[in-house]
């Protein structure tokens, strides 16, 4: 009787001990890079660091040590890369999680039609430039794979509008097919661009909603941003996880309500989208602030206000305004027509402004008005501009800021 009451004393022992044991800590990695201060011929991204910021911080809340990393160059980047890649390799087992927010580019000349993520000191001229100022995605898709992470989350806010090299279609990013244990999402889907704003937010939230493993978390996602912009951002993603892994709890408790879904007719988004797209002036940008103070283009609305040197209680501008007969260095302006214009035999309008260097050179562009949108007059406008034209510094001195309204009209 007393070996069995010792034995059993020993079996109750051990059950406290394991009870009392804490449980198992998942490791959880995270880098999050918000790429704003562009200085070469791609626009400044004002938002990216509120948007990175927030994430981050959802990130924090439910566990991960998080890297932050701001305003990289190319070697930065791959710097920044390879430092969090061997810290996710010092730890196997790992739950890895990347979100990069900023702009990128796919490479319609090569083979394999790879996306680039951009350094801030891009200067991007043609598609063989990409390899010289980018971080290749394909690279990171394989090399993070190769790091024994139990998971790999590759968040890629980078679907903005950049050069397509005059490739009809090459907007936006291509579809990566994941390394196994990866998941890579797009901020909407492959081919198209992204409001800044809208992602970044619902993203941030469903990763600190519990009772839902990662797979969820992207499909949900996926879901509320397309209702939020009534089907015109739709995210995109691909998923080779085999393990369930949750960010905040796989064990669902009492949370926020649910997002409703939007309403019939016009969302606040489609008014708030509304009253930005007839942005044009500085009175516009400070009704637009007045409206929305903390909307989804609140910082960029005060970065134009800045950059056209908005001043007094009208919002007056110091702009000057150029017609194409002041400038010289553009041989033939064709040259430059979007392909996908040209192919669907549309003629446009679009208004820049950008600001004149010490040698006549154009930089910092913005785009003031292009019509109809998305068909690349702007972009058109602002790649010529700021590659070839030059202007006459005595009519126009340096650090001016001068609009150039163009109109696009069909070769014959």
């Amino acid at each position: 009787m007393r070996g069995f009451i010792s034995a059993f004393t020993v079996v109750l022992s051990l059950c406290l001990m394991m009870m009392a044991a804490p449980a198992f800590a998942q490791v959880k990695l995270a880098l999050v890079i918000d790429q704003v201060a562009y200085r070469g011929n791609l626009s400044p991204l004002a938002g990216a660091d509120t948007e990175a910021g927030e994430v981050a911080a959802s990130l924090t809340a439910v566990g991960f040590t998080v890297t932050r990393a701001s305003n990289l160059t190319k070697q930065g980047l791959s710097t920044t890369f390879r430092e969090f890649r061997r810290k996710v390799s010092a730890t196997p087992g790992a739950v890895a999680f990347i979100y990069y927010t900023g702009h990128g580019s796919r490479d319609p000349a090569s083979d394999a039609n790879d996306n680039y993520l951009l350094g801030v000191d891009s200067e991007l001229t043609t598609a063989s430039d990409l390899p010289e100022f980018g971080v290749p995605l394909s690279d990171l898709n394989e090399q993070f794979s190769a790091t024994g992470a139990k998971a790999v989350i590759m968040v890629i806010d980078a679907c903005r509008t950049t050069p397509t090299f005059g490739k009809a279609g090459s907007k936006g990013l291509v579809p990566v097919t994941a390394s196994t244990n990866t998941l890579i999402a797009y901020a909407t889907d492959t081919g198209d661009v992204a409001d800044v704003g809208v992602y970044a937010p619902i993203l941030a939230q469903e990763i600190r909603r519990a009772g839902q493993d990662v797979t969820q978390v992207f499909s949900r996602v996926q879901i509320l941003v397309s209702k939020k912009t009534q089907n015109k951002q739709r995210p995109w993603s691909n998923n080779r996880l085999y393990d369930q892994i949750c960010l905040a709890s796989c064990d669902a408790v009492a949370g926020p309500t649910p997002l409703p879904l939007p309403p019939a007719g016009p969302s606040d988004w489609d008014k708030e989208k509304a009253v930005w797209d007839g942005s044009k002036s500085c009175a516009d940008y400070k009704a637009y602030l007045l409206s929305y103070p903390q909307g989804a283009f609140a910082a960029t609305a005060r970065e134009r206000q800045k950059s056209t040197e908005c001043t007094g209680p009208g919002g007056t501008s110091t702009v000057m305004t150029a017609t194409l007969n002041d400038v010289a260095g553009v041989p033939d302006w064709i040259d430059f027509y979007p392909s996908q214009a040209l192919r669907k035999d549309i003629g446009g309008r679009s208004v820049v402004e950008c600001v004149v260097q010490p040698d006549g050179r154009l930089s910092q562009c913005l785009t003031v008005q292009e019509a109809p949108v998305e068909m690349g007059f702007a972009e058109a406008a602002h790649k010529a501009l700021t590659t070839k034209a030059r202007v006459d510094t005595g009519k126009f001195p340096p650090g001016q800021r001068v609009r150039f309204p163009i109109r696009w009209q069909v070769p014959k």
